[in-house]
């Protein structure tokens, strides 16, 4: 796995550890062929993957989805040091708190723009 996230990747090698260590990958899952991967694992390559590329644009789709709270926090913290533009959909409000400067949301069928933290009254939660 280490090998396929370093071959295209603009960091050296110790980088790509370094995310993927970000991600909850070990020491041993990083030397193993992607063939035996499970699903998760893959994404975390794919993820890791593009952190590493150099891309200063990237798309994120629900990329909480099926993670456990260590590994999205290990997302989230990887993502605040990415200089690039990170447009990112996700109905985790927590990640796009954490992540986003600006965020615009869908609701009622109409796009809103929100540059500050406000109260989702319906559930009490900062977003």
């Amino acid at each position: 796995m280490l090998e396929n996230v370093s071959e295209d990747a603009a960091w050296p090698q110790h980088i790509c550890r370094a995310v993927l260590a970000n991600l909850y990958m070990t020491k041993d899952d990083m030397f193993k062929p992607v063939s035996v991967l499970s699903g998760g694992e893959k994404v975390k390559t794919a993820l890791a993957k593009v952190l590493v590329s150099g891309c200063n644009f990237m798309i994120l789709d629900e990329p909480t989805n099926h993670m456990d709270v260590y590994t999205m926090e290990g997302l989230e913290h990887l993502l605040e040091s990415y200089d690039g533009t990170l447009l990112a959909i996700s109905h985790d409000r927590t990640f796009i708190s954490h992540t986003g400067d600006v965020v615009f949301r869908l609701e009622d069928g109409h796009i809103q723009k929100s540059t500050e933290q406000e109260t989702d009254t319906r559930h009490n939660r900062k977003y």
